[in-house]
């Protein structure tokens, strides 16, 4: 993936007046017992609140003399600029998830820990009226942000790569801005640190779910995954984010990028899933099961606002575009206007070429009585856009069943005794299939696994893992399993951040079939739902809008919304209560060595 390095440990020296990082031994050349890097120390200054690089070499005795404490950490996340104080954050608990294609170690955030540095002087307007008040909001602040980061195990990174950035982009030298944009999830975080000229202390984080499997087909040993990264652009929850902004980001955007590593090809495919967009709110209020859409018809507002999407979409993925609603076309349904307005905006706006093709699949009509043959079918007819918009492919070692003598000669070297591979890109992919229903959780994630699933299949024929074409995976069980397991996960992480609960239908793409548990376990699901959309997703939105710096605490809006979750917090957050701190916080123990 894209070229990015960072440090991926360091001693923190805390002192009355200042941070110290020294890092450790960088990953990529870790072995055997780390060494302290004194060239690169990096000092906060809890003061001023400014980085600055300083090289300690020579002076390693002394420059830790006085510290309070020394904790281990495995990352910088950023700074979090709250009512009374700003904090520092940084990664105390990781998970190793796996090594993806160049050998690049992926780990999962797990625990962050909440630095003081000095206290603000609060502007006038903010309605703080003691330093008690300023430290009441303040901790039910850091408790908002730490459930973003930590809630649902969703954060991903490397030290060696910028997981933000797609394998195609990153390996065709693509400078994919769109990339830094969407998923860059701590970009306002760490802020402070690249425009101080620190970005190589700089770790980059997306938001979404990683897995990287490796199994056994017809003797080839095959590494594949998936990369799903949620946009930031457009974030929140269920009914407090819908459709579009005036920009044209939309509401539950993601990336999502299966791939294969075989006999030294590595193959992988995107496609994205995001609201219908064009201005639309669907707000939680009065207590109703299912809240009323809203919109007007300023067909112009509408025309410009999905024009400016579908060129963003163009600009991030050159090529056509496959646009499927799957919302339901029953008469005088909200949904049912929903998509005749979306229909008529992709049909009549004016898109660049290549083009948009649009395509209204109402998944619950079409596949009622649990028969998904139609879905099928639906596959199968769309066979000309898959082959027209492909999938990226790259060589990136000799196929180890040739002989030596066959691997230089394709090289074109002359001297068998000394060669070396350079990567070749074998094929790219032209374009994207773009998956939604209203949420774009449930029905898009059992949707978004067939495409993926047909593309699958493909690439494992011409990466000759299998000797024939086939539409499913059923002559190879356990890779199935694995697969299935894989989108089921995938929907219930992006369900999870969006709505509060996993994807409903979780059972049929698990298992290809309906069972009675998991018709059980969707009405459960839905209950949970609608009591979280209604009761807690207010606070959920504000504490990600508060992490991607969003959110203003010094205004009126603001300090009314406070004043009115105060009540909740405790309720919504479990044991902890509004006025007290994550367990994590800069409370926690300190871990040396």
């Amino acid at each position: 993936m894209s070229d990015h390095f960072t440090f991926d440990e360091y001693e923190l020296y805390e002192f009355p007046k200042r941070y110290v990082f020294l890092p450790r031994e960088r990953s990529a050349r870790a072995v055997g017992t780390p060494t302290r890097l004194y060239s690169d120390v990096l000092v906060l200054d809890r003061v001023t609140g400014q980085f600055k690089q300083l090289d300690m070499t020579g002076k390693e005795g002394s420059m830790f003399n006085g510290a309070d404490s020394m904790t281990r950490v495995f990352g910088i996340v950023g700074v979090i600029e709250l009512v009374g104080q700003r904090h520092l954050i940084v990664i105390v608990r990781r998970e190793y998830v796996g090594s993806i294609f160049g050998g690049h170690h992926v780990y999962g955030l797990r625990e962050i820990k909440f630095l003081p540095i000095d206290p603000l002087q609060p502007p006038s307007r903010s309605g703080i009226s003691s330093p008690e008040d300023s430290k009441r909001r303040d901790d039910a602040y850091l408790l908002m942000a730490d459930k973003v980061f930590t809630e649902h195990d969703s954060f991903y990174f490397s030290y060696t790569t910028n997981l933000c950035v797609d394998f195609q982009d990153s390996n065709t030298k693509n400078r994919a801005p769109h990339a830094a944009r969407h998923f860059f999830w701590n970009r306002h975080l760490s802020s402070a640190l690249s425009k101080s000229g620190l970005s190589r202390y700089v770790l980059p984080m997306i938001r979404g779910l990683i897995i990287i499997e490796k199994t056994v087909v017809a003797d080839s040993e095959m590494t594949f995954g998936l990369v799903c990264r949620t946009s930031n652009m457009r974030a929140g929850t269920r009914y407090n984010c819908r459709g579009a902004d005036e920009r044209g980001n939309v509401a539950n955007y993601c990336e999502v990028e299966h791939f294969i590593d075989c006999n030294g090809v590595f193959s992988s495919f995107r496609q994205i899933r995001g609201s219908i967009p064009f201005q639309w709110t669907q707000f939680a209020e009065n207590l109703k099961y299912t809240p009323e859409i809203k919109f007007d018809n300023n067909v112009r507002q509408h025309t410009a606002v999905i024009e400016q999407h579908f060129q963003d979409v163009f600009k991030s993925y050159p090529g056509p575009v496959v646009a499927i609603n799957l919302c339901k076309k029953k008469e005088e349904s909200q949904e049912r206007k929903l998509s005749d307005m979306f229909e008529r905006l992709a049909n009549y706006s004016q898109f660049p070429q290549p083009y948009v093709k649009y395509i209204h699949f109402d998944l619950h009509h079409e596949c009622k009585g649990l028969d998904f043959s139609k879905l099928d079918d639906l596959i199968d007819s769309l066979q000309p856009q898959f082959d027209e918009i492909g999938y990226f492919s790259i060589q990136h070692k000799p196929d180890p069943s040739a002989t030596r003598e066959s691997k230089i000669l394709s090289l074109g070297d002359d001297s068998p005794s000394d060669y070396s591979f350079q990567p070749k890109v074998l094929r790219r992919q032209e374009g994207i299939f773009r998956v939604n229903c209203v949420d774009c959780c449930d029905r898009t994630n059992v949707a978004k696994t067939y495409v993926s699933r047909r593309v699958f299949l493909q690439m494992m024929f011409d990466m000759n893992i299998t000797k024939r074409r086939g539409n499913s995976l059923l002559a190879y069980p356990q890779l199935e399993k694995l697969f299935n397991h894989m989108w089921s996960e995938n929907g219930d992480r992006i369900s999870s951040l969006y709505t509060g609960t996993g994807a409903l239908m979780g059972d049929y793409t698990r298992t290809g079939q309906r069972s009675v548990r998991g018709l059980m376990n969707d009405g459960l699901n839905s209950v949970t739902r609608y009591v979280k959309n209604n009761f807690a997703d207010e606070i959920r939105q504000r504490g990600i809008h508060l992490v991607l710096g969003k959110l203003d605490l010094h205004g009126t809006e603001e300090q009314r919304a406070f004043a009115k979750a105060n009540d909740l917090l405790s309720d919504v957050f479990g044991a902890n209560s509004a006025s007290s701190p994550p367990n994590n916080s800069s409370y926690a123990h300190h871990s040396t060595y």
